[in-house]
């Protein structure tokens, strides 16, 4: 069994055109997607889990510094259980968050 070219659905060895998205699979459309590729200059990223995954995570260690800058500011003498307070409210908080996004959504 092989596998389309466009959707990735397996398709029968035999199979000329794909059951499931019903384009054809010639070696002539392979030969040109390889083509684009080797021409491509640069990557690209598409969106995606791990581009959205990125972007929380940068944004919840930017608010997390925030957070420590302003609690050394108002309490010079904070010790190790305050760091990891503030790490474990500002980790879990916007997990939970994220969780809970699409039912509040709705």
């Amino acid at each position: 069994m092989k596998s389309c070219i466009y959707c990735n659905k397996g398709i029968l060895d035999e199979a000329r055109k794909c059951r499931y998205c019903g384009k054809w699979q010639t070696q002539e459309d392979v030969t040109a997607i390889f083509n684009r590729i080797r021409s491509s200059s640069q990557i690209r990223l598409g969106g995606g889990f791990g581009k959205s995954m990125g972007i929380f995570m940068a944004a919840n260690v930017g608010v997390m510094i925030i957070l420590m800058i302003i609690v050394r500011i108002f309490d010079p003498h904070a010790g190790i259980g305050t760091a990891i307070f503030l790490l474990l409210i500002g980790s879990v908080v916007p997990f939970v968050m994220l969780f809970f996004s699409k039912s509040l959504l709705k």
